[in-house]
């Protein structure tokens, strides 16, 4: 376990002026969002934080006085607790937060469900710890997206789906090629997450569609323009809150 406490040192970075960084355009979504959302939370926690460059990004949005980060890799727990964020390790699949009940004021999950195995597990463990109306902010990408539909229709796989760990088959483009699978074993579309979310105890509050692909101008224009339709959109972004009570 990483574990290492925000001192008045450590603090400073999350009262600096809000930004919005150069990240992937999902993420850059979402800090948009936040920046204009005038959402603050005093205590703040990432689920999936990795090295906690989003992280920090967040904290400084919502004016939080206290960061959490969790995650599975020992070397982006390292990274994030250099940037000041109290971090802990463990396997969201399965483990209880270390954290009281109702706890937080926000928790955020960028791009980390579409990796659980045990998604109710995060779901769950992230409705404990957030207080009562507790915000809760995931991404994902989408699997019903406009570029994943006409794919399907054509008889190839979707974008970020994959049947192999190795290979590269059912592609359009670069098949039957050896690559890096992305890891993503619960793909959602925007029906299935909201559906999830609510019967997980929240109450869906808004939903955005992002961009992702930034391959050319053309790519990105399009793609930003399905971006404005939530359930066709290459990523979607979900604002809910915390429900007092839970469907099981």
């Amino acid at each position: 376990m990483t574990m290492v406490k925000i001192g008045a040192s450590c603090q400073a970075p999350f009262k600096e002026r809000a930004s919005i960084p150069s990240l992937p355009s999902l993420r850059f979504t979402l800090l948009s969002f936040l920046l204009r959302s005038n959402l603050t939370a005093d205590k703040l926690l990432d689920l999936g934080c990795g090295d906690g460059s989003l992280t920090i990004e967040v904290a400084k949005m919502v004016r939080a006085n206290e960061v959490y980060g969790v995650d599975i890799s020992d070397e982006a727990l390292m990274v994030s607790a250099q940037r000041g964020i109290t971090t802990k390790k463990l396997d969201l699949n399965y483990d209880r937060l270390p954290f009281p009940d109702e706890y937080f004021d926000l928790v955020i999950a960028a791009e980390v469900i579409e990796h659980m195995e045990n998604t109710d597990n995060l779901l769950n463990e992230a409705w404990r710890v957030l207080s009562s109306g507790g915000s809760a902010i995931l991404s994902t990408p989408n699997i019903c997206s406009y570029i994943n539909r006409i794919l399907v229709a054509l008889g190839y796989l979707p974008v970020y789906y994959e049947v192999s760990p190795r290979w590269r088959v059912g592609k359009p483009l670069w098949n039957k090629v050896q690559f890096n699978a992305s890891g993503h074993l619960r793909l959602y579309n925007l029906r299935a997450l909201k559906d999830h979310l609510e019967v997980s105890g929240f109450k869906v509050v808004k939903v955005y569609g992002a961009p992702i692909y930034q391959q050319s101008k053309l790519v990105k224009v399009v793609d930003g323009f399905f971006a404005h339709i939530a359930s066709l959109a290459s990523g979607v972004i979900v604002l809910a809150k915390k429900q007092n009570s839970q469907s099981f």
